[in-house]
């Protein structure tokens, strides 16, 4: 997870029930994610609605040239927003983003914690499709 400071988040659609993608920049603490969002996008309205979330963290190695360079981590789990005044164990570069967005437009950032129930550890040298799975 130190390698990448952006994943793949999907929510479910609050309208649709169709699984919605977007682009995060991450930190984690543990095997905690944070990420930090606009009070009023679409994920934060689809999380309200149903807080279960799989997060896509992708090993991006320039130097890969096989499948079986193919690396990465698929966590599952629920989120919860964070209030402003309980942010602590939130990883320096999500507090960066949330401080700066704040700064220009207060409170329109909220930081968001992934605790997860499920990751599958994704690693194609030991096979195509392979996938090591730890249930919490």
């Amino acid at each position: 997870m130190g390698k990448t400071r952006f994943a793949t988040l999907t929510t479910i659609g609050r309208k649709s029930g169709e699984p919605k993608s977007t682009i995060i920049l991450y930190g984690n603490n543990r095997l905690d994610i944070y990420f930090n969002t606009g009070r009023a996008t679409e994920k934060v309205k689809n999380i309200a609605a149903n807080p279960v979330v799989a997060i896509a963290v992708h090993h991006d190695d320039p130097e890969a040239k096989e499948l079986t360079d193919t690396r990465g981590l698929l966590i599952s789990g629920r989120a919860e927003p964070l209030s402003d005044d309980d942010l602590s164990g939130v990883p320096d570069g999500v507090m960066m983003a949330y401080n700066m967005v704040n700064s220009h437009y207060p409170n329109a950032s909220v930081v968001f914690k992934v605790a997860p129930k499920k990751m599958d550890f994704i690693d194609y040298s030991k096979g195509f499709g392979h996938r090591d799975i730890i249930e919490f």
